[in-house]
């Protein structure tokens, strides 16, 4: 997601002072700000960075805030920020390479590759192996 709005509250009387707080987790507040001055009938909640779901995942599941009246109830936000797949996976190394006998039997291990992707959730960090054959006769993953 793009910076941006998040929230606009309106009818927002006079005698009211908003402020926006942490809630189970101060993750909230480096990604979002309240714009509002005392006496404005208008509130927003907009972000100030770009939202990361692997940044948001290090300290909570969600984005959690109040919007609060000074002297006055809280009322808690939950932001959910969805998984986009952002990351590349990453290889133990850059090339890898096998040679395999004609009589090596159906099945067998032939090489383990592994490789690890930062995205929060799993359909984001599957990783599919093929085996291409290439103009040379040689077999590439």
């Amino acid at each position: 997601m793009d910076l941006g709005v998040i929230e606009v509250i309106t009818n927002i009387s006079p005698d009211v002072r908003l402020v926006l707080e942490p809630y189970m987790s101060s993750v909230s507040m480096k990604f979002v700000e309240l714009v509002y001055s005392d006496g404005d009938s208008i509130a927003i909640v907009r972000t100030i960075k770009p939202l990361d779901a692997e940044e948001i995942k290090q300290g909570a599941d969600a984005l959690y805030y109040f919007v609060s009246c000074v002297r006055g109830p809280k009322n808690a936000r939950v932001l959910y920020v969805l998984d986009v797949n952002d990351n590349s996976p990453i290889f133990q190394s850059k090339s890898y390479s096998a040679t395999v006998s004609e009589a090596t039997a159906v099945g067998s291990n032939v090489l383990s590759v592994t490789a690890r992707d930062a995205d929060v959730y799993m359909d984001n960090k599957r990783i599919t192996y093929s085996i291409l054959v290439s103009r040379e006769q040689f077999l590439y993953i």
